[in-house]
Order: structure tokens, then C-alpha cells, then sequence
């Protein structure tokens, strides 16, 4: 009897043994989570890893897309071999405009002049490694992590050069696959995944003000590269590489991670729209109104503008009240300038 109850007992631990291990394996399948990247960046104990994609296919031609070489000149469909990677014209919708510019692509299958490509989607991620973890890993390493679950805060997303990282933040398993040369170019690539041809309207100290080739509608500002100003100025035509994200800016759209900035021609023959130049030229911040002294019989003031194309104010101008009880004060209203009394 007694041997009985045992085996019962024995039984019903084993089963509950069972049902456990069934439970915790749910849970690890379902709540762990398995990262493969390629290495990008080891800085201290931090690695930085980018998984690309080739999952969005184009299929285009020479009759409806333009494409570039890696070096930014257009070529064609002739030109072109599978496995190469190239520049895609392509147009993406920003703040409900068009804006144009060339994606890295590679080409995956070329006939009779139409060309199929796949361009990169890159997601990126970043964790913490000890010495003797790091001491194992070379830059292109294609390397798998498990990352446990963490019941106090979930991973985030962090900004990195203009990318959202997703920081991994309990990687408890790491193995090297492979050593990826061709994932490697990619990566050293990022900040050329994109080029943008556009005419210069104005050079600053660390950066410059451009229009876009094709649409002068389309303005913008660019940080200059590593290289500095290489000799910008008005009117020329270049070709900036970067990597692809364009922010919006108080005023104007905004480039700022650039990988580099070429001088493609010296002087466009696009000619820069007046009101163009007035964008940048021409600004309220640079008008100053002072006002010389208020009678009985009325004033005088003083306009000083400081612009480089005068700004667009009117010749006439009307007291807004007659009872004036100290100097006038300026404001700004429906772009122009205007004088406004304190009153009573």
C-alpha cells in the first residue's frame, strides 16, 4: 500500500515537473527575444549592430527613373550588373510636399532595359558587453543575442546620428556567425544611403542653404560634412550624401548627418528665384525701427535694414491711436513691419 501511494506521489511530481517545464518553455519561446545584426560600432563596453533588409523591391527603367553610379554620375541600364549597387531616384512625401532625392539600391535582375532592385531597410540596436565578450568581436562580425525580458522597463529606443537605436538592455547569450564583408560596405555606407542634387543659395559658417535641383520649391539646409566649407557659394550645383533623414527644422528642412558634399558644377545654369533669395536674405530679425522723437504734432523714426535684399515694408504707414503716453513699440503683422503706440 505504502509502495502504492509512493509511485502515485512520484507520479504526480513528475507531472507537475512536466506541466512546469512546458510553462517555463512557453515562456521562453514566447518572451525572449532573439536579435541577429551585423557589428557597426564598438565604443567602450557598447556595440552597436544594424540588421539590413533587402526587402522593398522597385522595378524601373531608363525611361522613367533616373540612376546614378556609387560615385553620383548617371549612368543607364547598359551600365548596370546584378549585384550592384546603385542610386534609385526616388520620391518621398514630406510635410505634404514631394521631396526628391536618390536611394541606395541593389540591383537584383536586369532584362531588356528594366532593371529590378531591392532597397536596404536598416534597423539598428545597441547593448553592453564585457571584456571578454568584446575582445572576441571585429567590426562586419554577424553575431545572434538573446535578450532577456525586462519586467522594469522594456527596451527603448534611443537617437543615434539621427537613427532610433533600440537599446537591448539584459543580452544574457551572444554568438558569432560569420564575418560579413558585403553587409560590412552597406554599413560603411549608412551615411551615403541617399543623395540629394540641389543648387547653393547661401553659405553660413557651418552649414548651407540650397534648393533642389529639380524643384525650387524645395528648400533646405545642409551641415557641412567633416571636410568643412570646401569652397561653397552661391549658384553652384552639387550632390550631397547622407544618410536619408530629413528633419524639420524651425523654418527649413534640415540635413545634418552628411557624409560628404560634392561640387558637381561651379555655376548652375538654374537660375535662383527671387523669391527664393528673399527666403534667406531678406528677414524681419535684421530690421531695426528706433524712433527719433513724438511731438504734439507727430513723429519721426528710423528704419535701418540690415538685410541683404531689402525687406519687403511699406512706404506708408498710420498711427494706430493719438494718445500717446510713451514711445511706440514694433511688432510684426502679416509679414511687414508696423509701428504701435502704448496708449491709455
Amino acid at each position: 500500500m505504502k509502495k502504492r501511494v509512493k509511485k502515485i506521489i512520484l507520479l504526480i511530481i513528475l507531472i507537475l515537473l512536466i506541466i512546469f517545464l512546458l510553462i517555463a518553455g512557453f515562456f521562453v519561446i514566447n518572451y525572449i527575444e532573439v536579435y541577429s545584426f551585423t557589428v557597426s560600432e564598438i565604443d567602450g563596453d557598447s556595440v552597436t549592430g544594424i540588421d539590413i533588409s533587402l526587402e522593398c523591391v522597385k522595378n524601373i527603367s531608363d525611361e522613367n527613373t533616373r540612376i546614378k553610379d556609387v560615385n553620383g554620375k548617371d549612368i543607364n541600364s547598359s551600365q548596370v550588373n546584378i549585384g550592384d549597387n546603385i542610386y534609385v531616384q526616388d520620391e518621398e512625401m514630406f510635410a505634404g510636399n514631394v521631396d526628391k532625392r536618390f536611394v541606395l539600391a541593389n540591383v537584383t535582375n536586369i532584362e531588356n532595359g528594366n532593371i529590378s532592385v531591392k532597397v536596404p531597410d536598416y534597423s539598428y540596436y545597441s547593448f553592453k558587453a564585457d571584456k571578454n565578450k568584446l575582445s572576441k568581436l571585429n567590426l562586419g562580425d554577424t553575431i545572434r543575442v538573446i535578450d532577456w525580458p525586462d519586467w522594469i522597463q522594456y527596451d527603448v529606443a534611443v537617437s543615434k546620428s539621427g537613427y532610433s537605436v533600440e537599446k537591448l538592455d539584459n543580452v544574457i547569450w551572444m554568438t558569432k556567425l560569420k564575418q560579413d564583408s558585403e553587409e560590412l560596405e552597406l554599413i560603411n555606407n549608412v551615411n551615403k544611403k541617399a543623395i540629394k542634387e540641389a543648387v547653393v543659395v547661401r553659405v553660413n559658417k557651418d552649414s548651407l542653404d540650397a534648393m533642389g535641383l529639380e524643384d525650387t520649391t524645395d528648400l533646405f539646409t545642409v551641415s557641412f560634412s567633416k571636410e568643412g566649407n570646401i569652397g561653397f557659394k552661391e549658384g553652384q550645383e552639387i550632390l550631397i550624401y547622407f544618410n536619408g533623414n530629413i528633419a524639420q527644422g524651425v523654418e527649413e528642412k534640415e540635413i545634418t548627418e552628411v557624409d560628404k558634399i560634392e561640387i558637381t558644377k561651379n555655376q548652375s545654369e538654374i537660375q535662383i528665384p527671387k523669391e527664393v533669395l528673399m527666403n534667406f536674405y531678406s528677414s524681419y530679425d535684421n530690421v531695426k525701427i528706433s524712433v527719433d522723437y513724438i511731438n504734439k504734432n507727430g513723429l519721426s523714426f528710423t528704419i535701418k535694414d540690415m538685410n541683404k535684399l531689402k525687406y519687403d515694408y511699406p512706404n506708408s504707414y498710420t498711427l494706430l491711436n493719438k494718445n500717446v503716453k510713451s514711445e511706440p513699440s514694433t511688432t510684426q503683422e502679416n509679414g511687414y513691419s508696423q509701428i504701435r503706440c502704448i496708449c491709455f
